[in-house]
């Protein structure tokens, strides 16, 4: 039944697949203020009028006035030019404070805006402008930033799955086509006809048939049978038919898609329980089931847990002492646990990690992070990371100074869709959260992820971003992107440069810095 959601992901970008690019620019007038007679600004409907617009914007001192994003994301630019690099973006409901620079641009006729840290807004193109924040009519809630996710995620249950634009009425709740009896049918076995659901049709079939032309000839008069020699069951256009019959019905989603939620609503009338997406939209409450995300956090290096050190990655390991020059197991080892490396040693040709508690783990059970050099092109100052796609494992420095090492999950080998490439990167594009939506092969394999957390885009389709929907850390999982636990994805995400300014969503790397290289080696395993 994967087929069903070909036609719900054919409009949106595929992550890990194909990387978005900034957000369109959408024009619709949100303006709040203009100048009033006096000089000072005042409340109307027509926007603000920068005074005294010239050819080039004046120095910005102050910045007085509130800006909140009113479209899901507003750009951020460099210079009050459309043409100029676009820094970042904000999201719907964000607020920041403003400076006017009195000047207005053919693209911009409203007026453009200064942000404090710098970068450019446009009034008009998503940003309102006021003396006080303006209202916006259900935005979403600002995202958790000191949780491990943003958003709370859930996992959706079955297939077809509703995704209402509003809470739905009693005959506005999404229910599948049903078979109707033909002429005269009703009236046979004494008028015990039994509707029965229609499937839905699979759009690869329907296309096929346009392309040979059948889709024109008649239909046959005889009905078709199944293997079991019953009458075979016409499909039916589920989206085409809740268009028509369903008004409250955005979309729908299948069995394994993923959405991020705010609250859990009950309406009073149908008695039914609805989660409210961060997007707006209404998910019926029986067909998501809300997830924690997984807790395993990696080795931050500091000055009292310097390198080396060891994160347990089997299942099935132990605990050892030495005694009288043999090791000896004591107990099992939790998987996933992280340990300061004190000695090695070895026995029956077999290398052990001395740890605290006079404990010790066999090397291999563990994965052993210890020092790298600066490779090439790395300045001795700059931010880099080491990914070992043989070994799925990451070191961050600071130089030549190691900050943090921990597991990853890389793209899965064998199939030119999901490796994930080694080279030099550089982190491209920074995203508190990004919506990750794709298939690999033909429609085998299709997901759709709201609000994937942490995500740091270093080339084309492939980033750095949390996972919360699994935790087999250090076992290649992906579709081609670089999975990290939450609170190692959150680290690095605070960590590397570019820093996300405050009351932004997503910063793009600057043309001259700072920025982290990603270095990516190895051969991923099968």
């Amino acid at each position: 039944m994967r087929f069903l959601i070909k036609t719900a992901i054919s409009v949106v970008f595929l992550a890990c697949t194909e990387r978005p690019e900034c957000p369109p620019c959408e024009e619709k007038a949100q303006a709040t203020v203009e100048i009033g007679a006096d000089g000072g600004l005042v409340e109307t409907d027509a926007g603000v009028s920068p005074a005294g617009s010239g050819k080039q914007p004046t120095e910005v001192t102050s910045y007085p006035l509130h800006g909140r994003a009113g479209f899901d994301k507003v750009n951020i630019w460099e210079k009050p030019d459309m043409d100029s690099p676009r820094l970042g973006y904000m999201r719907k409901g964000q607020r920041t404070m403003l400076g006017d620079p009195k000047f207005t641009s053919e693209s911009c006729p409203k007026g453009w805006y200064k942000l404090p840290r710098g970068g450019f807004v446009c009034q008009g193109r998503g940003m309102l402008v006021g003396l006080k924040p303006r209202y916006i009519h259900r935005p979403p809630p600002p995202p958790r930033v000191d949780e491990l996710d943003p958003y709370r995620h859930g996992f959706i249950r079955k297939d077809w799955t509703p995704v209402y634009s509003r809470i739905p009425a009693q005959e506005e709740i999404w229910s599948p086509p049903m078979t109707e009896p033909q002429e005269g049918e009703d009236a046979q076995d004494g008028g015990t006809f039994e509707a029965r659901v229609r499937p839905p049709c699979d759009p690869d079939e329907e296309k096929k048939e346009e392309e040979e032309g059948e889709a024109a000839q008649a239909k046959p008069s005889v009905s078709e049978t199944d293997e079991n020699g019953e009458d075979e069951i016409p499909c039916s256009d589920y989206r085409r038919y809740a268009k028509i019959n369903y008004k409250a019905v955005r979309d729908f989603m299948s069995r394994g898609f993923w959405t991020s939620v705010s609250n859990r609503l009950r309406d009073d009338d149908t008695r039914q329980y609805y989660y409210e997406t961060i997007k707006g939209s209404y998910v019926p409450g029986n067909a998501v089931h809300l997830i924690r995300p997984p807790t395993f956090r990696g080795y931050e290096v500091l000055g009292d847990s310097p390198l080396p050190g060891v994160i347990v990655r089997s299942r099935n390991a132990s605990f050892f002492q030495l005694r009288n020059s043999k090791f000896l197991g004591i107990g099992p080892a939790d998987s996933l646990s992280v340990y300061r490396v004190l000695s090695q040693s070895e026995g029956k040709g077999i290398k052990f990690y001395e740890i605290e508690g006079n404990r010790w783990l066999k090397s291999n059970q563990v994965e052993y992070f210890s020092m790298r050099e600066i490779p090439n092109g790395v300045g001795p100052n700059d931010k880099w990371i080491f990914i070992d796609l043989s070994r799925q494992s990451l070191v961050a420095y600071d130089g030549t100074m190691p900050v943090y090492a921990t597991l990853i999950s890389s793209g899965l080998a064998g199939n030119e869709e999901t490796e994930t490439p080694t080279g030099k990167f550089k982190i491209e594009f920074k995203h508190l959260t990004d919506d990750m939506t794709g298939f690999i092969g033909d429609n085998e394999d299709v997901y759709s992820v709201s609000d994937v957390p942490w995500v740091q885009y270093i080339h084309k389709n492939i980033a750095l971003h949390a996972s919360f929907w699994h935790s087999r850390y250090g076992t290649p999982k992906s579709h081609g992107c670089i999975n990290l636990a939450p609170a190692d994805a959150r680290f690095l995400f605070n960590w590397s440069d570019p820093p996300l300014p405050d009351t932004w969503y997503a910063v793009a790397m600057p043309q001259k810095g700072p920025f982290t290289w990603v270095i990516i080696e190895g051969k991923t395993p099968k």
